[in-house]
């Protein structure tokens, strides 16, 4: 759920031009989250807002176009996954479990 709340957050960030701390302090699932739980979502939430520039020029590079409409939102799932293996270390294993188990709610 850590994650699925730093994609719920990043897209309101991005597509809404929300600030992102009150974005992340009134999401509605914030308060069934463990201390540890919470720290890695904001941890999260601000590693892929501080490096978003070069984060979105490694997918550009991978990328022939980028998605339109609603699958743009695909972006920050992609996004939070550089962010987790580039800046954050997380193994291969967590970041695609975690971006699955996310997507599949």
């Amino acid at each position: 759920m850590p994650r699925r709340i730093a994609y719920d957050v990043l897209c309101q960030v991005l597509g809404k031009k929300r600030p992102m701390d009150e974005a992340f302090n009134s999401h509605p699932h914030l308060d069934k989250l463990t201390p540890k739980a919470k720290s890695f979502s904001r941890a999260l939430l601000t590693t892929t807002m501080r490096h978003k520039g070069f984060i979105d020029h490694l997918i550009d590079e991978c990328l022939e176009k980028r998605p339109k409409g609603a699958a743009r939102d695909v972006l920050n799932v992609m996004r939070l996954g550089v962010a987790q293996l580039y800046f954050m270390h997380v193994p291969p294993c967590g970041v695609i479990r975690g971006a699955d188990s996310d997507r599949a709610r």
